[in-house]
C-alpha cells in the first residue's frame, strides 16, 4: 500500500488503547513506525552510487523484503521502542515531573510500535505487490491480491478514523472511552474491507470464467485465472486467463456482474522459442520472473537481425483489458547469440499521471 496509507494505519492502531494510555506521542510515533520499513526503498539509491547498472533490480528485489519481514518486525519495534523510552525519559520529561508521575511503562511502548509497524507488512501482503514475510528464511513473495496499491475507500476510512479521535478530544477533553471505542470501530471496518477485498477476488475470478465461457465456448480446465484488483477500488479487477497456448487479459467490474464484450478482452498465443529460453537465463530475467510471481508473459521480435527478448509483468496493465504491462524487462540478442543489454522498461511513463487517473476512475462507472 501507498507510504502515507500505511503512516495512517499505524495511527489508528495507536487509537487501540495505546494512545489513551501513553499519551498524544503514541500517535505520532506509530504514524512514523509504521511507515520505517518502507525506508528500503533507500536501497536502489545506494546501489546506484556506486555505478552499478543493477540498482533498478536491486530496489525491485529489495523492497518489501527484510524489513517487511514478520520475523524482523519484532527487533524494529524494540529498536524504535526503545529510543522512544530514551527520548522521554531523558530529554522530554523533566526529573521532578518523572517523580511524581510514573509513566507507561516500556511495554506499553513495545506494544505500541510492535502493532505499528507490524501493521505494514500485513496490509502489504492484501496486494498484488507481493511481500516477502518470512524472509530471510525464504524469499517467497506473498500475496492476497485483494486490494489495490492506492485505494480511494481504504485510506479514508483511516482518515475519518483519526479526525473522529481528533475532535472528540477537543470536544470532550478526556475521552478515553470514546475514541477508543471510535479506534476500534474504525480498524475493524477498514478491516471488513480488506476481507471484502478477499471475497471480490473470487467474484471477479467467476464472473470472468462465466464471460470466457460466453466468448469463447466450453471452459477448458487447463486455464490458470488470477486477478488483481485496479487503482481505486476494490470493485474494479484485472482478470488474466493461461493455458499452455494463450494469454488472455480481461477487465471485469463485479458491480455489474458479467459483460461478455470482446472488446474488453485481449488475447494472444503463448510465445516460446530457443532466444526466449536464452534470455531467461539471465539473473536479471530471473529476478523480475521472481518479482512477478511467474505472471510474466514473453514476448519475441526480430528487429534488424536482433533478437528482443521482452517479459511482461502481466500483473499491472495498461489498461485493465490490455496484455501490454505497466513495465517490463527487455532483453537484446546479438544475431551471434551475445546478450548485449537487459533493461527494465516502464511503459507507462508516455501517459500523463492525471490522464491514467482519469481512466481508473472511469472504469467504476462502467460495466
Amino acid at each position: 500500500m501507498d507510504t502515507i496509507t500505511q503512516g495512517l494505519l499505524g495511527a489508528v492502531t495507536a487509537q487501540l488503547g495505546f494512545r489513551q494510555r501513553i499519551g498524544r506521542d503514541a500517535t505520532l510515533v506509530a504514524a512514523a513506525a509504521a511507515v520505517a520499513p518502507d525506508l528500503d526503498f533507500l536501497l536502489g539509491p545506494i546501489v546506484g552510487l556506486s555505478g552499478s547498472e543493477s540498482a533498478e533490480m536491486a530496489r525491485i528485489v529489495g523492497h518489501r523484503g527484510l524489513s517487511h519481514s514478520l520475523l524482523i518486525v519484532p527487533l524494529i519495534a524494540l529498536a524504535i521502542a526503545a529510543a522512544w523510552w530514551w527520548f522521554r525519559r531523558s530529554l522530554w520529561e523533566p526529573a521532578e515531573v518523572q517523580e511524581r508521575r510514573a509513566g507507561p511503562g516500556f511495554g506499553w511502548l513495545f506494544g505500541c510500535v510492535l502493532a505499528a509497524v507490524a501493521s505494514h507488512p500485513l496490509l502489504d501482503w492484501f496486494t498484488s505487490y507481493g511481500t516477502q514475510l518470512f524472509s530471510p528464511v525464504t524469499s517467497a513473495r506473498f500475496a492476497l491480491d485483494a486490494v489495490p496499491i492506492v485505494d480511494l475507500i481504504y485510506t479514508p476510512i483511516l482518515i475519518v478514523t483519526l479526525a473522529a479521535c481528533y475532535i472528540v478530544r477537543k470536544w470532550k477533553g478526556q475521552a478515553a472511552r470514546a475514541t477508543l471505542a471510535i479506534g476500534w470501530s474504525g480498524f475493524l471496518l477498514s478491516t471488513g474491507y480488506l476481507l471484502a477485498g478477499l471475497a471480490l477476488h473470487e467474484v471477479a475470478i467467476g464472473q470472468a470464467k462465466r464471460t470466457i465461457e460466453e466468448l469463447r465456448g466450453v471452459e477448458t480446465q487447463r486455464s490458470e485465472y488470477a486477478a488483481y484488483p485496479q487503482p481505486g477500488s476494490i470493485f474494479v479487477w484485472r482478470v488474466v486467463r493461461r493455458t499452455p497456448e494463450t494469454w488472455t487479459a480481461g477487465r471485469v467490474n463485479v458491480r455489474f456482474g458479467p459483460v461478455a464484450e470482446p472488446s474488453r478482452w485481449t488475447s494472444a498465443a503463448v510465445e516460446n522459442n530457443a532466444w526466449i529460453a536464452k534470455a531467461g537465463q539471465r539473473p536479471e530475467v530471473r529476478e523480475f520472473i521472481w518479482f512477478t510471481g511467474n505472471h510474466a508473459r514473453a514476448t519475441y521480435e526480430n528487429r534488424d537481425g536482433h533478437h528482443i527478448v521482452e517479459f511482461h509483468d502481466m500483473r499491472y496493465g495498461l489498461t485493465p483489458g490490455g496484455l501490454e504491462s505497466l513495465w517490463s524487462i527487455r532483453a537484446v540478442i546479438s544475431p551471434l547469440g551475445n546478450v548485449l543489454d537487459v533493461e527494465r522498461v516502464e511503459h507507462h511513463r508516455g501517459v500523463r499521471r492525471g490522464e491514467m487517473i482519469g481512466r481508473f476512475w472511469g472504469y467504476l462507472w462502467e460495466a
